[in-house]
């Protein structure tokens, strides 16, 4: 014993502490004993110089083990830049001392050269190193106390070009900044009137900026995408369609008859896919206290469709919702002659649904009529004779879709946007549906004016597992307003399932912050400023953007979160600019140049 202390208890109180920059720091001590505190103090005055410089800016440690290559070669060099400047002063001067003084030594000459360069060399080196080098620690520890504090409020900070190599040279759909996403995904894109989201976007993709290798389907008002693209889209193989009965975009355009998709002999799909024309043609309208009259209507129409959708099979009628509207529209002997042949009809839905409606035209004219009234009202937009000469059988199929070749272009002008809307969101539904049961290569939907379509239930619930299919959702809105409105707290479902999301343009406060809060909160640090670096840091919040930082910026910057990456400013970069692809498009016939 000694001490009353047992010689493991003595061991481990004079066991040197474990120090992974001990021998880093005993070099530098060396350094300063034999090579001088120069050169001490250039080593490190490049150490600093390279910190504050660059590492700092990368986020690195203030470290001596491991030492940073660019911190290593900082150090040799500035050693060697204060020796040479040193060295320069002592040649001027000791060649000044030889041309004044030239007298001889006495001696003892070696003794006294010893003496002098021990005390007046060794020493005061040793010394001076040690001071510099505590100097050097008190730096270092302010720096990692700085970087302790860097993060103190949020890291929230832009993406650089590291984080965003994987979306480079591959194909896949366009997100701007000359980036693709070729992973299976949904996008959305929040872009005010206006502000490009045709020659920055959706004009890029289908003139084949990121290589996309799969079908199209496009909703496109006023028809300018067909205008641009569709002779690029037919000129790489693709089977160009375009619905567009208000012949917008031609005189001959293709035609499309939603009941196709309605198999006669699935009983199950029958009843599925009618249920959800009807539910396209009579929307569910959660808001309202007294949803009654819209329950029967659509409970009148779907047995009508399935109706149609029977009796064709047998060649007793056209297959169309042409046919519905009218049988609607009859007199009232004729629609009770059509109630007596639905009540015989082998399908429950339609027979009950029959007698439902007998039996309220029999027992109460008042409701009957009120019913009917609505009916009429839902069906309105069934009375365009351009419309139902569309409508009434379909040029091609639209399954093909599927099978990856096809673009597929719906065009609507912008003054039937409200009332045709039920039209457009039939489309919608009822492709989106038939992708899903032949599900084979990528199809893309490009939801352009996203909020006329209202709610439709099959978007939300893709918007969710779609990617799963092979299938990728693509609304555009013009505020994330429209979407709120729209799918009421729903409204997220669409964010938390876009793995891609652009921003810009962006003029209302509910935009502005949301993508402020996405952007994240930073830390921004106070400080004064010494001569060999930060001091007295203090770490301050800050928004990385502010609302009103989004609303300035989007004018000319696209804001984009791709995945949980950090977000990501692109430049706006029109088609028209674009070296690679804008021989490929046509002229468009809306642009009017200033």
């Amino acid at each position: 014993m000694f001490f009353k202390l047992t010689p493991e208890e003595v061991y481990q109180l004079l066991k040197p502490k474990p120090d992974p920059e001990g021998k880093a720091k005993l070099k530098l001590l060396l350094i300063g004993t034999l090579l001088t505190p120069i050169t001490l103090g250039g080593a490190l005055w490049g150490y600093v110089r390279a910190y504050n410089r660059k590492l700092f800016h990368l986020n690195e440690p203030p470290t001596l083990n491991p030492l940073h290559p660019f911190a290593r070669q900082s150090m040799k060099l500035f050693a060697a830049v204060v020796w040479a400047l040193i060295l320069a002063v002592i040649l001027f001067f000791g060649l000044l001392f030889l041309i004044t003084y030239n007298k001889g030594q006495g001696p003892g000459l070696l003794f006294r050269i010893v003496v002098v360069f021990v005390v007046v060399w060794i020493v005061p080196n040793a010394l001076i190193s040690l001071a510099v080098l505590r100097k050097f620690e008190l730096w270092r520890g302010k720096m990692f106390s700085l970087r302790t504090s860097m993060n103190k409020f949020g890291s929230a900070k832009f993406a650089d070009a590291g984080e965003l190599t994987d979306l480079e040279g591959n194909n896949g759909i366009y997100i701007g900044g000359g980036y693709t996403y070729s992973k299976q995904g949904h996008l959305i894109t929040v872009a005010g009137t206006r502000s490009g989201k045709f020659t920055n976007l959706i004009a890029p993709n289908l003139l084949g900026a990121g290589g996309y290798e799969g079908s199209w389907f496009v909703i496109d008002p006023k028809g300018e995408c067909a205008f641009v693209t569709a002779r690029y889209q037919r000129e790489t193989g693709k089977h160009v369609r375009i619905i567009d009965p208000w012949k917008v975009y031609s005189n001959s355009p293709d035609t499309y008859n939603p009941l196709d998709i309605i198999p006669s002999d699935d009983p199950e799909a029958l009843s599925d896919d009618a249920a959800m024309i009807a539910e396209m043609m009579v929307p569910s309208d959660e808001k309202t206290n007294d949803p009654f009259w819209n329950n029967r209507a659509r409970s009148i129409i779907n047995a009508l469709i399935i109706h149609c959708v029977l009796e064709s099979a047998e060649g007793k009628c056209e297959c169309s919702l042409t046919t519905v509207w009218r049988w609607l529209r009859m007199d009232d002997d004729g629609f009770k002659e059509l109630l007596g042949d639905m009540v015989a009809s082998d399908n429950e839905i339609v027979s009950l649904s029959a007698n439902e409606a007998q039996n309220t035209m029999n027992n109460s004219i008042k409701q009957h009529g009120s019913i009917m009234s609505n009916c009429y009202s839902q069906t309105d937009f069934l009375k365009s004779p351009m419309l139902q000469g569309s409508i009434s059988g379909s040029s091609f199929d639209i399954k093909e879709l599927s099978k990856g070749n096809t673009s597929l272009y719906v065009i609507i002008p912008p003054d039937k946007m409200d009332s045709q809307s039920k039209w457009l969101r039939l489309v919608v539904a009822t492709s989106l549906r038939a992708v899903v049961r032949n599900r084979d290569k990528k199809v893309t939907f490009i939801l352009d004016e996203f909020s006329s379509l209202g709610k439709i239930k099959d978007v939300s619930s893709f918007m969710a597992m779609g990617a799963g299919y092979n299938i990728s959702l693509w609304p555009i809105l013009q505020s994330l307003s429209q979407l709120k409105d729209i799918y009421g707290n729903g409204w997220e479902v669409f964010m938390a399932g876009a793995t891609a999301k652009h921003f810009f343009g962006v003029g209302d406060n509910f935009t502005a912050e949301y993508v402020s809060k996405m952007a994240g909160q930073s830390t921004y640090m106070v400080y004064d400023r010494s001569i060999i670096g930060p001091d007295k840091g203090n770490p301050q919040a800050r928004a990385l953007m502010t609302p009103d930082e989004i609303r300035r910026g989007s004018n000319d910057k696209i804001f984009t979160f791709i995945e949980q990456r950090p977000i990501a400013v692109f430049e706006k970069f029109p088609y028209y600019e674009m070296g690679v692809i804008q021989d490929r498009a046509d002229k468009n016939p809306y642009y009017v140049s200033d």
